[in-house]
């Protein structure tokens, strides 16, 4: 049985339906002139339309060639095809940025995360920090506070000392016409009076001046240069002694917590031996001697320059200074004499 296309085609043959050719739209005229799709679209067309259209040589079927491609079909959907094409191509350039600016976005959010991680920690870390700085500073103003009373306490000491000194030379005075025994029995008072109170203190001789100088730093390195350990709240204060002379350099007081502390130092230096400024800093001369020694009150030294001065046949270094009073040794015989005060000459002179 015909197909519908092949009876409008027969019909246009036999006269009963006038065939358009699809391309050129007029009317096909005879047999050969017309050619049809058949079932795909059903569309007629002219021979030669369809050859100029597809551009069909001479050994190509025209029937052939339609059945592939119709003209009209494949013209009316290529503009919506490119058109699709493009739409599509638009969107995947939209869809392909998309994804980039995703995975920046998903990058960056991992580094904002991490960062705040990072970040969080650091804070945990200065909290602790900041914890510990505050109760070292607690404990240090703790510490602070005890050596403010601490040094306090010998000031006061020290003045009471002075004092004490002005009135028992007061009541000596007043005295000068008593016994001789009271007046050396007031004396060796106080000289035992200020050996005790002078007894937690250094003098440090040999140690060359400098504007600049940390005092306490350079009485530390001379305890480490003994090899005795001595801790810093052990160590009041370290000061020069008088006005500074035009040659050499004045002596230094150190002040220390307790007179355990000063035994050890002295034990130590005593151990050690001779001591040179260049053992401390290596700048400074190898013929400096260093000295370390407990203080003593001010009126046995002056008793040790009176004797001395008075005794020129003894040698001075068979007079030295003790805790409480002055010792001199006639002959490496002899027991040392100890003497207290310029009363107590008499007998050494005899």
């Amino acid at each position: 049985m015909p197909n519908s296309s092949n009876l409008q085609l027969l019909k246009y043959i036999i006269g009963e339906m006038p065939a358009t050719c699809s391309l050129c739209r007029s009317a096909i005229g005879g047999n050969s002139a017309a050619v049809t799709t058949g079932d795909n679209c059903q569309h007629v067309f002219h021979r030669n339309c369809v050859i100029a259209k597809l551009s069909l040589g001479p050994g190509v079927s025209v029937s052939e060639a339609i059945a592939l491609k119709c003209p009209t079909c494949s013209d009316a959907a290529l503009p919506g095809i490119a058109s699709i094409m493009k739409a599509v191509d638009s969107l995947t350039m939209v869809s392909n940025k998309t994804a980039s600016a995703v995975s920046s976005i998903t990058s960056d959010v991992a580094s904002i995360k991490s960062l705040a991680n990072s970040t969080s920690d650091g804070v945990k870390a200065l909290s602790s920090e900041l914890s510990d700085v505050k109760g070292s500073l607690e404990g240090f103003t703790a510490r602070l506070g005890s050596l403010e009373q601490t040094v306090a306490g010998h000031g006061a000491l020290i003045e009471g000392i002075g004092k004490r000194q002005k009135e028992m030379s007061a009541a000596l005075e007043k005295r000068a016409a008593g016994p001789a025994d009271t007046s050396r029995e007031a004396s060796e008072r106080i000289v035992r009076l200020e050996s005790q109170l002078l007894a937690s203190q250094l003098i440090i001789a040999g140690i060359p001046e400098d504007p600049n100088e940390d005092l306490k730093a350079l009485v530390r390195s001379i305890f480490a240069c003994l090899h005795t350990t001595v801790a810093d709240s052990e160590l009041i204060r370290a000061d020069r002694m008088g006005k500074r002379p035009a040659r050499g350099a004045r002596f230094i007081a150190a002040v220390c917590t307790s007179t355990v502390v000063v035994d050890s130092i002295l034990a130590a230096k005593k151990r050690f031996g001779p001591m040179r400024a260049s053992q401390i800093t290596a700048s400074w001369s190898a013929d400096i001697f260093i000295n370390v020694n407990r203080r003593v009150p001010s009126s046995l030294q002056k008793l040790r320059r009176l004797i001395i001065e008075k005794c020129p046949n003894l040698p001075p270094r068979s007079i030295w200074v003790a805790n409480d009073g002055v010792m001199v040794r006639k002959s490496a015989e002899e027991r040392p004499f100890r003497i207290v005060c310029e009363a107590d000459l008499d007998q050494l002179l005899q």
